[in-house]
């Protein structure tokens, strides 16, 4: 099988490395883009989509962590061969919205004060004292994924989200829910029509246990399968079926998301 692994928009592929090395160990393609140049982009979902699927196979299997889920109808809207997505402890897509819009908003606020130069702080700094090392325990790996972040601009983070027509309809799409900070996401992709997994793991469990990860995907992706369900068409979905997906509650995530 071939997996495509998308990293979020405010790290780098690197976050990606453990599981890459063991889904290549055991004999399947894997395809890690660097989104980091397509950032500061004027039209930065689209340019981050294309630069996603330039060396994916149509039949590769799109695995988005964290921000990355908002970028899924840009990849499908980039190469509509890619229809099978997982949504691993991922943003749900949110058309019309901002990245911004999704966040509680005293942390929205909070970040917008630290902008300097037009550009957001490192993902890293966002962080209070003593959290980046519950996230990552492993001190290498958590230098490599720190040292990867980058100093979003301010233009991305409050860029609405491009409504893709049709993607919703052509997908098959998986959530698989790592953390407790995801439980909304989760919940929404189950109304939505996609089947959910959850791990008890961590926000960044593909980094500190890649085996187990890896073990998840190939169960939810088996060879000659579909790897999800297609997305309902009830009233709140035709045409974006995560309608009412917008800021989060002032109380929500101890962790904030990247």
């Amino acid at each position: 099988m071939e997996f495509l692994l998308v990293h979020s928009p405010f790290l780098g592929p690197g976050v990606w490395t453990p599981l890459a090395s063991i889904l290549i160990d055991r004999g399947h393609r894997v395809i890690v883009p660097d989104l980091r140049d397509s950032l500061g982009d004027s039209s930065p979902y689209e340019a981050m989509a294309r630069s996603a699927c330039a060396n994916a196979d149509g039949q590769a299997h799109l695995i988005m962590h964290s921000g990355a889920g908002a970028l899924a109808p840009s990849i499908w809207a980039a190469d509509q061969r890619i229809t099978r997505m997982i949504f691993l402890d991922a943003l749900l897509p949110h058309p019309d919205r901002s990245w911004s819009a999704t966040l509680p908003i005293a942390m929205a606020e909070r970040l917008k004060d630290a902008v300097v130069a037009g550009l957001l702080p490192r993902w890293p700094d966002w962080l209070p004292t003593g959290v980046l090392e519950q996230l990552i325990p492993d001190d290498d790996l958590r230098v490599v994924v720190a040292a990867e972040a980058v100093a979003a601009p301010l233009a991305f983070a409050t860029a609405k989200a491009p409504r893709v027509v049709g993607w919703e309809g052509a997908a098959t799409c998986r959530y698989i829910q790592l953390s407790d900070a995801y439980d909304r996401e989760a919940k929404k992709a189950a109304e939505v029509g996609m089947a959910v997994d959850r791990f008890d793991g961590a926000h960044f469990s593909m980094v500190s246990t890649p085996a187990a990860v890896a073990d998840l995907l190939l169960r939810a992706v088996p060879s000659g399968q579909s790897p999800a369900r297609k997305l309902v068409s009830g009233k709140d979905s035709i045409g974006d079926p995560f309608a009412g997906f917008g800021r989060a509650s002032r109380r929500r995530r101890a962790e904030p998301r990247c």
